[in-house]
């Protein structure tokens, strides 16, 4: 289990039903980089661990997440992921 406190910034792309999303995790001991495909319509996707420095350097994964938007969240957040996967 990798457990990280840090910042994450994503860009996303939507093109019709589907996102791509590129979601940068930083902390004190590196960072690393997931792609995202994800469904829209059914809130569920993919990722991929593609890049890491310091720490999680040559980091790499594969999993799944479920998307939450409101108002299946608390109010003022505008979405959360569950990540679930394997990472090596």
């Amino acid at each position: 289990m990798i457990t990280v406190s840090g910042t994450s910034l994503t860009q996303s792309h939507a093109s019709g039903d589907s996102s791509h999303c590129t979601a940068t995790m930083t902390a004190k001991e590196g960072t690393f980089i997931m792609d995202y495909d994800c469904s829209n319509t059914n809130m569920t996707g993919s990722l991929h661990v593609i890049d890491g420095t310091g720490k999680y350097t040559n980091l790499r994964g594969i999993g799944t997440l479920v998307m939450m938007r409101p108002p299946n969240v608390l109010s003022g957040i505008v979405g959360m992921e569950t990540l679930t996967g394997v990472m090596w």
